[in-house]
């Protein structure tokens, strides 16, 4: 067993290295850009009302790899999908650099040792969900073991952050982060069917059987200081994604201007609500009417679009994924309304 998930890690790794040079090109063709851009909120909200031209990406690499190669400093992650969702196509690529921002403030707070344009996929859902009594990947010393399935963007990552059982606290499961390259033998990454809705976006599952050791593990509890907080960065970045770029294909289609203007509205919104604690009450009633005003925004975009475009057909086809896990955020805003 060991050895056929070495081949297929080996296997995996070596398409990855196929790549290589169309990475590095996708990135090129942005790096003077972006090392000679200023980030601000006005040149964030002028990304949204007057757009800059897309991104000649072919495929959801050179997007990962553009957003990836941006290094400059900026105030905070989120502003990463703020500048990078409005110069893509559809919204699987927008997705795709709300993600990398999502990862990319969960791995800042959590320390991790990582360069900026390492891809990070956290590996949390198992055949029974993401509920912590759900997870049976097993953390046992120094071997980690166990399955995921659902990881997003997992067969392009250069990390997984796996959330293991470590034992349990008064009866209840307790959980440890463990950061893993993608690369190291006994981690087989397998993809899993296209999802209706955002097929460039890649899942897959994950089967797990490798040594770890003491600096692999995540200080503290997984699920106070991962699970909890990223399922409140995950929103926030992906609303902010799909804001900006429903605010840049507003102009582009020759929408009433007025769209692009809620938009710009919204996105400086979001930012603002990025600094509040993300387990706070106050950022998810916050988050909730975002949520809710970008559906507004996406039906009225939805009316706009010319019928007879390309990307209004990706964008109908996509706009499920605003819907995923509705419920959860549901009964999450309904908890921050009754602890207040």
């Amino acid at each position: 067993m060991a050895a056929a998930v070495r081949v297929h890690v080996a296997d995996s790794h070596s398409g990855c290295e196929q790549r290589a040079v169309q990475v590095k090109r996708a990135a090129e063709r942005t790096a003077a850009v972006c090392s000679a851009a200023v980030v601000n909120e006005e040149a964030i909200v002028r990304g949204v009302i007057q757009p800059q031209p897309l991104y000649e990406a072919k495929d959801i690499i050179d997007v990962l790899a553009i957003v990836g190669s941006d290094a400059r400093p900026v105030e905070q992650a989120i502003d990463l999908a703020l500048l990078h969702a409005p110069r893509v196509d559809r919204l699987g690529y927008a997705f795709a650099a709300g993600y990398v921002a999502a990862t990319r403030t969960l791995s800042t707070r959590l320390e991790l040792p990582l360069s900026h344009d390492s891809r990070v996929t956290l590996a949390a859902t198992e055949e029974g969900g993401a509920h912590p009594r759900a997870i049976r990947t097993t953390l046992d010393g120094s071997r980690l073991r166990g399955s995921k399935r659902w990881a997003t963007l997992a067969p392009l990552a250069t990390h997984l952050l796996v959330i293991a059982t470590e034992g349990d606290d008064g009866g209840r499961p307790k959980l440890r982060a463990v950061l893993v390259p993608t690369a190291r033998p006994g981690i087989q990454i397998s993809r899993m069917p296209e999802t209706p809705f955002c097929p460039e976006i890649p899942h897959a599952q994950i089967d797990i059987d490798v040594e770890v050791g003491p600096g692999d593990v995540v200080d503290g509890d997984a699920f106070t200081s991962v699970l909890k907080p990223f399922r409140t960065i995950e929103d926030l970045c992906v609303q902010a994604a799909a804001i900006a770029w429903l605010g840049a294909m507003a102009r582009r289609i020759g929408a009433d201007r007025a769209l692009s203007a809620r938009a710009a509205a919204l996105v400086l919104s979001v930012r603002g609500a990025f600094r509040l604690p993300f387990e706070s009450k106050a950022a998810h009633i916050t988050l909730g009417g975002l949520i809710d005003q970008t559906a507004g925004l996406v039906r009225d975009a939805e009316e706009a679009w010319p019928a007879d475009r390309e990307d209004r057909a990706w964008f109908v086809r996509d706009r499920p994924l605003l819907s995923i896990a509705s419920r959860v955020r549901e009964e999450r805003l309904k908890k921050a309304w009754e602890a207040l």
